[in-house]
């Protein structure tokens, strides 16, 4: 299933990629685990997962590269794709707050999804190949309950980079002193392309 930013930057900018025989596209990096952090062997980029997290890949792949990590606590994952698009940078397609809009109205149009709301949408600090990183935040509720949803979205050299990390807002609610939060933003913090 694609992402939200992935579905939303597809729809109709996506350059034709080969598939296998059943549909599905072959990943072709895999993890390279240096110190806890993951580094993609043939994308650039990096991400550092917390402690907790574990890799793991989908049975059927639907991006050009995905990598899933889930923690002990159920509902608590994070998920990086890689998708090619033929744009140049984020800014091409719209401000974060459009492109915010655009994330939550897809999240919205998904099975069982029955409300979602925007939270946040800025442009972060700091470019990364001279562009810059999205960070989308939102909230979908459905028919698999509550989920919170951050996002960091990249364009770079005609490939979509996302990273999701998502937590039922029941677990954030027992988060009282901040560590899942914190935990959180430094994974967030440390998915670098390069």
């Amino acid at each position: 299933m694609l992402s939200a930013p992935a579905a939303i930057l597809g729809a109709g900018i996506l350059w034709p990629t080969a598939a296998s025989a059943d549909g599905s596209i072959a990943a072709e990096s895999g993890p390279i685990v240096r110190s806890g952090s993951f580094q993609s062997k043939k994308y650039s980029y990096a991400f550092t997962p917390p402690p907790s997290c574990t890799a793991g890949n989908k049975p059927l792949r639907t991006h050009l590269d995905e990598v899933n990590y889930s923690s002990g606590t159920r509902g608590y994952t994070y998920g990086i794709t890689v998708d090619p698009v033929r744009i140049n940078s984020l800014e091409e397609f719209g401000t974060p707050q459009e492109v915010g809009k655009r994330v939550a109205d897809a999240e919205g149009a998904r099975d069982g999804v029955t409300d979602v709301k925007l939270l946040s949408a800025a442009r972060l600090d700091g470019l990364l190949g001279g562009r810059y990183t999205y960070a989308v935040n939102y909230r979908s509720e459905g028919s698999r309950g509550v989920k919170l949803f951050y996002t960091r979205i990249y364009v770079g050299d005609g490939l979509l980079y996302v990273l999701t990390g998502q937590v039922k807002e029941e677990t954030m609610r027992g988060d009282d002193d901040g560590r899942l939060k914190e935990e959180i933003d430094r994974a967030l913090e440390s998915f670098t392309v390069v």
